[in-house]
């Protein structure tokens, strides 16, 4: 399991595997997101994150919580869908 659910960007030229395992962390978070807090509030954030570059508070502002607590709540969710 990941340290976070954030991840960093894909290198320029990614490998296969690099690319792999960012799609599948990418897809598990915004289903996680999607699942916990609602697909409405899902897609507000991404669209605050992808097109305002929205700092810390954009977890606050649309799951009414900060980073750490949505971020390990995601990793918890993750943990159970793996077994």
């Amino acid at each position: 399991m990941p340290a976070t659910i954030a991840i960093d960007p894909l290198p320029d030229h990614p490998t296969l595997a690099q690319y792999d395992i960012f799609y599948a962390l990418a897809e598990a978070s915004v289903t996680c997101l999607a699942d916990l807090y609602g697909e409405d509030r899902m897609l507000a954030y991404v669209r605050d994150q992808v097109h305002t570059a929205a700092g810390g508070d954009a977890a606050r502002d649309h799951f009414g919580a900060g980073w750490p607590t949505v971020d390990g709540r995601c990793r918890a969710w993750m943990t159970a869908q793996a077994t």
